[in-house]
């Protein structure tokens, strides 16, 4: 299977099994985060697999996680570059969740700061005048 019909497997599954996304895990939201990142519950299933397997194309979580043989997500990476050389940042997951998932900008800057803001409250992001 090429990466971006396990991207398209992967939003099909997310998106069949809908009611599990509501909680305070990254992956999960919470009425909160809907209201003030303004995330359309419809969507985040989508937005959930659009932000894991962009982890897998930047090498931040293993490609069988997601039954994705190492080998096609290398052979995606060297086709995108234009992603790839962004690093993880809000304009490489723009790129990439409007060219995988089919994701707004706006969508994909709202799932982007969503999860980074889990990161902070997870205690995994610091910073060093709190510190």
């Amino acid at each position: 299977m090429d990466f971006k019909a396990r991207v398209d497997a992967v939003i099909a599954e997310n998106e069949g099994n809908a009611a599990s996304f509501s909680g305070a895990d990254w992956c999960e939201l919470r009425p909160e985060e809907e209201f003030v990142f303004a995330i359309d519950p419809a969507r985040f299933p989508r937005m959930v697999a659009a932000w894991s397997l962009y982890e897998v194309f930047m090498d931040l979580v293993d490609a069988e996680v997601f039954t994705l043989d190492p080998a096609t997500v290398e052979h995606e990476r060297k086709n995108r570059p234009d992603i790839l050389d962004q690093g993880v940042s809000t304009a490489g997951f723009q790129q990439f969740a409007k060219a995988y998932a089919g994701m707004t900008f706006r969508e994909a800057h709202a799932m982007f700061t969503k999860h980074d803001f889990w990161l902070t409250r997870q205690g995994t992001t610091s910073y060093s005048d709190e510190q």
